[in-house]
């Protein structure tokens, strides 16, 4: 389900321009598609409540432009100040209708895999995001998967995760995206401490000079 977000199309580029729009509380957007690019922009407090903390390239964005028809879109690319970590630059991707886009989804998943809570295996994620190609009417927001049958050794791999008919995960199908694995061995015992260096014999002394004494 697509949300809704309003911008205006921004004629002043460059750091100084960017910076004056910050300062009235708007963020700047480059909107990209099939090689051409346009300058918009858009308010912050609105953009905050589309999207939260978490800006994710598998939201679609029912974008209106003011004096232009509607259009979706989604987020490729943003930036964040260092300091106050809030959102000073956007990138957005406008769809084009009927035509695949390439994008990443969250993945999540859910139970308490059974290697785990019967064998002692270790649960461990190997993909926190996925890369993938669907058509955007059946873009997730978030691929979700269940590993409460996930036995120890057993491992969810790209073929097995189900989606949209349109959705393809851009990988091997054989990646492993999560496994239960046996408990990782203890390391041995650190090793007794090395005995202390035998004290080298005390050197002979030395044997005296003659010489010649005066009388």
């Amino acid at each position: 389900m697509a949300r809704n977000l309003t911008a205006q199309t921004r004629t002043e580029t460059g750091k100084n321009s960017n910076n004056r729009l910050r300062e009235k509380g708007m963020i700047p957007v480059v909107m990209y598609s099939h090689g051409t690019s346009e300058m918009l922009q858009v308010n912050k407090r609105e953009f905050g409540s589309v999207f939260g903390k978490r800006i994710s390239e598998s939201v679609i964005v029912d974008l209106d432009v003011t004096g232009k028809e509607k259009c979706h879109v989604f987020v490729k690319d943003f930036q964040c100040d260092p300091v106050t970590d809030e959102v000073i630059h956007l990138d957005f991707y406008k769809i084009t209708a009927g035509e695949k886009i390439k994008t990443t989804v969250p993945v999540e998943f859910k139970g308490n895999p059974i290697g785990v809570r019967a064998s002692g295996g270790v649960f461990e994620q190997v993909d926190r995001m996925l890369h993938v190609e669907c058509l955007p009417s059946e873009l997730p927001e978030l691929i979700t998967i269940d590993v409460t049958d996930l036995n120890i050794n057993e491992a969810i791999h790209v073929k097995d995760i189900k989606g949209p008919s349109s959705m393809k995960v851009l990988l091997d199908p054989e990646h492993v995206v999560a496994h239960v694995t046996t408990m990782r061995a203890e390391e041995a015992p650190a090793e007794a401490a090395a005995a202390p260096a035998a004290v080298a014999a005390p050197a002979a002394p030395e044997a005296k000079k003659e010489g010649s004494s005066k009388k």
